[in-house]
């Protein structure tokens, strides 16, 4: 009853939190770049603002555009409803399974990249393109790391796996420093992160020379 309990009140605390972890980023980012920056509740008034919205579904536009952004969310929901997010055990064993989690995760970027051709628009399929090639970068380097600890711990379910870690009852700690380090990689790639949007630093301004030839 208790695991039940806790599949429901995950995925409903996900939702309602993660616009403000995504406002507290925002707000350092901008005190990491000398600005003041937006609220840490920007994105709360931002959805308030989408949902009053009308809707800009081109006409062109079919089944998979209409379905992409409830798929999305459902399927994030249906993530953490399985995962260990508050306790070390899976909710839901079924849905802890780290292939689970790693196709279930590749499910919605497939039909972003589907719904983004099927826009009929030239700018929303290059997204999808880089959607595509975000996803062979990322998933392979996810699976191989999942699979190293899943060898070296002898599970394949994410809460045993991190309860394994936890106890330290693995065989290869050099091969588990290797797995975690791509695996965090490969989740700085998941975030959009890949590219940076700013220059580190200032760049210098180009100086120009003009010579001028008299005749």
């Amino acid at each position: 009853m208790n695991e039940i309990v806790l599949a429901i009140l995950q995925p409903v605390a996900l939702l309602l939190a993660a616009p403000l972890f995504s406002g507290v980023s925002r707000v350092l980012r901008a005190k990491m770049h000398t600005r003041k920056g937006p609220s840490i509740f920007q994105d709360y008034y931002d959805i308030l603002k989408l949902f009053k919205r009308e809707d800009v579904r081109t006409i062109d536009s079919g089944a998979p555009f209409r379905i992409m952004p409830v798929l999305y969310l459902a399927t994030v929901l249906l993530l953490a409803m399985g995962i260990p997010m508050v306790t070390r055990f899976c909710p839901i064993p079924a849905l802890g399974d780290f292939i689970v989690v790693v196709y279930m995760l590749a499910l919605p970027r497939f039909f972003f990249a589907l719904s983004s051709i099927d826009s009929s628009g030239s700018y929303p399929g290059v997204g999808g393109v880089r959607e595509l090639l975000a996803s062979a970068l990322i998933e392979p380097s996810m699976i191989i790391a999942l699979f190293a600890v899943a060898i070296a711990t002898g599970c394949s379910n994410i809460g045993d796996m991190g309860g394994a870690l936890s106890s330290l009852s693995f065989t290869s700690p050099i091969a588990m420093v290797v797995a975690a380090f791509a695996f965090c990689v490969a989740c700085y790639m998941e975030l959009g992160k890949l590219f940076p949007s700013r220059a580190p630093f200032p760049r210098k301004p180009l100086v120009t020379c003009k010579i001028a030839f008299r005749v």
